[in-house]
Order: C-alpha cells, then structure tokens, then sequence
C-alpha cells in the first residue's frame, strides 16, 4: 500500500483551529460554539477518526473520479472498483496511529492538547 502522506493528514485537525481560535476569541455569541469546536478537534478520538475517514475517502475520491469519466467501460470500472475496495481492506492500522501521534506532538508544539 502506498505510504500515506503525514504532512496531510497533520494539517486535518490544524487547518480549522486558527480560524476557530479567532471566532472564539473576537465572535461574541459564536464564541462558545467556537470554544465547543476546538475541544472537540483537540481530543485524541476526533483526530483519530479524521485520519481515518481521510484514508478511507480519498481512494474512494479517486475512484467516482474515474468512474465519472469512464466511457461506459464496465470490465475497467469494476476492475478499479475492487482494486480500491482492497486498497482500503488492506489499509495499514499501524500507521493511522502513527499519523493521530504525530498530529497530536504537533498541536501539543503549538499549545494545544489532544
């Protein structure tokens, strides 16, 4: 399976928190909404669950992708279909853990918690 890329998954959690920190600092009423948003992409089983869905989306991404071209070609788009099927049954847990690790030393560099 291909190796998976960290940097992508890092920024899942991260790319919401800077604007979620502003809103909960300048909103007003939206800010306990804000605050609520943040402890919840803070927690370990949310960063966990989004590098997984990422993993598991993306190669179903690819697949509508080319099953939107696909000139009616039905042997090529089931061949595809399995293929993705066994890309995602054969994804590597291991480094779905290594992934919400390395996620969580890096929001715990920028002062958050997970």
């Amino acid at each position: 399976m291909q190796r998976r890329n960290t940097d992508s998954n890092r920024h899942i959690a991260q790319q919401f928190v800077p604007p979620l920190e502003a809103i909960y600092a300048d909103a007003g009423d939206l800010s306990c909404n804000a605050g609520g948003l943040l402890l919840d992409l803070r927690k370990a089983s949310t960063v966990f669950v989004m590098v997984l869905l990422n993993d598991i989306l993306q190669p179903l991404a690819c697949l509508s992708k080319l099953l939107q071209t696909s000139e009616g070609n039905m042997p090529n788009a089931m061949s595809i279909a399995t293929a993705t099927e066994e890309s995602i049954s054969k994804m590597d847990h291991q480094s779905v853990i290594e992934s919400v690790e390395q996620i969580k030393v890096k929001m715990a560099d920028r002062g958050s918690t997970c």
